[in-house]
């Protein structure tokens, strides 16, 4: 009871810590923990829950956010769009938080990469790249929810997130190729 009538006497500091909380803590902590670091990814690949995504995903892009600046290569552009534009995080990375339709072509190239078992390989971490860094996440639907790729064309790397569980994989040479051309080229 003394609390709430506090709250009400000081709406204002509380304005200001609600503030505080929602904007500047998850970005100070990307900063120390992203910035100029490696990132690998962890966990174990999972082939036959994969195989069960890929089966089951529809081929149509629910959502997709671009990523921000590499962390690790250009850390002062990096902090610049982590602190001056809006977020979200996935996976504990910082993605910007306009949703946005893929350019065409790069919607039609990723639905048929992504929904191809043979795109995929195992995930090989310490690959000498400057950590994963998703340039881009997708969302399909999947069985009742979604399903979201964060994929990394610079190390060849897609986290998946399933309603369940979150695993690595690697990105045949062939297939990221073809990503990072038509992501480069938009």
């Amino acid at each position: 009871m003394k609390f709430i009538s506090l709250l009400r006497r000081k709406w204002k500091l509380a304005l200001a810590l609600a503030l505080f909380a929602f904007y500047f803590v998850p970005r100070v902590t990307a900063s120390i923990r992203l910035v100029s670091t490696p990132i690998s990814l962890e966990g174990e690949t999972d082939l036959q829950y994969l195989d069960l995504v890929l089966r089951t995903t529809r081929p149509e892009v629910v959502e997709f956010r671009s990523g921000l600046p590499h962390n690790y290569f250009s850390p002062r552009e990096f902090l610049i769009s982590l602190w001056s534009s809006p977020i979200s995080f996935r996976a504990g990375f910082p993605m910007r938080w306009k949703q946005s339709s893929p350019p065409p072509r790069l919607a039609q190239t990723l639905l048929q990469a992504l929904g191809r078992k043979d795109t995929y390989r195992l995930y090989a971490p310490g690959k000498q790249c400057g950590g994963f860094h998703p340039d881009f996440a997708i969302s399909l639907p999947f069985d009742g929810g979604r399903v979201e790729f964060l994929v990394c064309t610079g190390c060849g790397d897609i986290f998946v997130i399933a309603p369940d569980r979150s695993f690595p994989m690697g990105i045949s040479s062939g297939d990221n190729h073809v990503l990072s051309g038509v992501w480069e080229g938009k």
